[in-house]
């Protein structure tokens, strides 16, 4: 018995070593300089900073990955191999790439942060990538092919972000629509007759250091399961389904003790978390619940529950907590007593633990509702693009009438496939649009912005909420998201347009200049052959599509199995792309407005955060993937 226990012992401490070992990289290179960490200013508001990088606070700017999280299940294409796969098929050609991605983006792009969306379950059943298709030789497990990326960024002195995008998530619970809530795939989404849906929740066979147990036996390390990227996203009640709590604690137990001392290592817990009523399985989606309704409570427990794990192994990287309502919502509905952390900060259970940030993903869903442009950027000025789409052309049936203009790809057209309506709350705050006009009216000129607070303001009181954007009653961004500053930095992980139009993109950008608001710009698609609609302009992507060779994913001369080839093929899509890369290369640093400054705009009609002015609400509900 004496000797089976120190074997046990021997077991548990080798499986310690293994799991602490740290980043595994292709070569060694000296740390980066400094640590990251958290502090409020003179105002009251956070900021990152880093003392061997500034005296001051540092905006985060950058671009988010795709790929490592996604790929048909079933397939060689798991983990990104259909994206990161050159056509010699071995994989240190593959991780090459990887890093020829990662040094294209710091170096040409000049971003000092970078996203990398992972599936939680592959992580911890450790997938091994055998490529695509008939390439197979050299199998590398998937840690290792995440810290390609990671130990790249790291060489370059940039930070990442692991972003626990999603994990393979079985059937949900019911199949009837609007009967119970969504706690599992929808099985509406499939490749190639493949749906999303995977056998179980968190598939794939693994030993938790933390518990010690061993999970999903039988289960095959070589099956991807996560589903294709955006096509089933996580619910909270799946998060809470079953043992999926421990799951995901044991995943972020084993991210901490791996990166313990890798100060430029971000975690992002969960990555768009929602809750929306049960699908007609491989139908239809089920209605969002009102947002009165959000289960604040567990959210905050499963959040503090994360925060305590990766911090009880004495990790103290930056961690980033996500909203509701697909990573976007702090306030749900102040008219209600289920108020979120803007409304009810004890749900902050967390708010003594040092270096917390928080994560949301600002998104205008409306899109093709006037001119785009090919050349030149006419969305800047149309009507109705300029004002967001939030007032489309519409049938008699009120539903909004795509444009079908012409789009920067040649020969691509602007109609609006797959996408909803821009939301209220997630537009930005109050701004005169000169040029802009809802349909009939005769004369430009409308108050744009969050529909709730913006629709209606005369010129004279648009334009003085305009200045005020640091107040919670100019709507929007500024009081859905901007108050959480008072707790943590706020970094938009995601954000973008579903059109290639930049006036979102542009009004976006100057409010996080305003807040010193960090960013990481949605996505990073090396071979972007694009999404519903609108091709690579409906992804969204900020990136140029390659033209390629006949397999549609650019492994034409221009790609990234050199640096000079990745360079040339990652270039700026128009017309937000441009914006956003000119924005990353206009610095980083950040200059703390006066508190005499901060009380004057209060002083000319702005709220304090407590003091939030109550607004009407849409009654629309909002349907589909996102």
């Amino acid at each position: 018995m004496k000797q089976k226990s120190t074997q046990i012992l021997i077991t548990l401490l080798l499986s310690v070593l293994i799991v602490s070992a740290g980043p595994v990289c292709r070569k060694s290179f000296p740390a980066p300089s400094g640590k990251w960490y958290t502090k409020a200013d003179s105002n009251g508001n956070y900021h990152f900073f880093n003392d061997a990088v500034s005296t001051g606070p540092v905006v985060m700017k950058g671009i988010s990955m795709t790929g490592f999280e996604t790929g048909t299940r079933l397939s060689g294409a798991g983990a990104g191999y259909w994206l990161f796969q050159p056509q010699s098929g071995t994989a240190s050609d593959s991780q090459a790439l990887v890093e020829n991605v990662m040094q294209t983006l710091v170096v040409d792009w000049t971003a000092n942060i970078v996203r990398i969306p992972f599936c939680g379950s592959a992580w911890l059943q450790n997938y091994k990538l055998t490529g695509y298709g008939a390439f197979s030789n050299n199998p590398i497990s998937y840690r290792d092919w995440i810290d390609t990326a990671v130990c790249k960024a790291a060489e370059l002195g940039a930070t990442v972000i692991l972003d626990n995008h999603l994990w393979a998530i079985g059937p949900q619970s019911g199949t009837s629509l609007n009967v119970g809530m969504e706690d599992g795939c929808t099985g509406i989404n499939n490749i190639g007759g493949v749906n999303s849906c995977a056998p179980h929740d968190w598939y794939g066979q693994y030993t938790s250091n933390r518990t010690g147990k061993t999970y999903n036996q039988g289960d095959d390390s070589g099956v991807w399961q996560c589903a294709i990227a955006n096509a089933d996203g996580i619910t909270l009640e799946n998060a809470l389904r079953g043992i999926n709590k421990e799951h995901f604690l044991n995943l972020w137990y084993e991210l901490a003790v791996r990166y313990k001392d890798s100060s430029y290592v971000f975690f992002e817990l969960f990555n768009e978390p929602y809750q929306r009523l049960s699908a007609a399985f491989g139908k239809t989606y089920g209605d969002n619940i009102p947002d009165g309704s959000y289960n604040w409570a567990d959210w905050a427990t499963l959040m503090n529950d994360a925060i305590n794990v990766i911090r009880g192994v004495g990790n103290n990287n930056i961690i980033l907590v996500s909203g509701l309502d697909w990573n976007y919502d702090y306030l749900g509905n102040e008219t209600t007593s289920n108020t979120g952390p803007i409304g009810t900060p004890s749900l902050l259970k967390w708010k003594a633990v040092q270096n917390i940030a928080y994560a949301f993903h600002p998104y205008q869903h409306g899109s093709c509702c006037g001119s785009i442009g090919y050349s030149s950027d006419l969305s800047k000025t149309d009507p109705y693009q300029s004002a967001y789409c939030l007032f489309p052309p519409t049938d008699k049936a009120g539903n909004g009438l795509a444009s079908f203009s012409q789009t920067p790809i040649f020969g691509t057209l602007c109609d609006s496939s797959g996408y909803g309506t821009t939301v209220n709350k997630k537009s930005p705050p109050c701004q005169w649009a000169p040029n802009a006009k809802k349909p009939g009216q005769t004369t430009p000129g409308l108050c744009a912005g969050d529909r709730d607070t913006c629709d209606g303001l005369s010129y004279t009181a648009c334009s003085a909420a305009s200045l005020n954007w640091v107040s919670p009653s100019t709507g929007g961004w500024s009081k859905y998201v901007l108050p959480m500053n008072k707790y943590g930095p706020l970094v938009a992980t995601e954000f973008g347009t579903f059109d290639c139009s930049s006036p979102f993109i542009s009004s976006f950008l100057s409010w996080c200049g305003q807040f010193g608001v960090s960013y990481t710009a949605w996505a990073l698609w090396p071979q972007n052959s694009g999404g519903p609609g609108q091709g690579a302009c409906g992804y969204p992507s900020i990136m140029t599509p390659s033209a390629g060779t006949s397999d549609g994913f650019g492994k034409g001369s221009n790609n990234c199995q050199t640096l000079a080839g990745c360079s040339a093929l990652l270039q700026p899509l128009s017309f937000a792309g441009p914006l956003i890369k000119a924005d990353i290369k206009a610095g980083k640093s950040y200059t703390i407005p006066s508190p005499t400054f901060v009380l004057l705009r209060y002083s000319l009609g702005g709220d304090r955060p407590s003091q939030t002015t109550h607004q009407t609400l849409s009654a629309t509900r909002i349907t589909g993937p996102r």
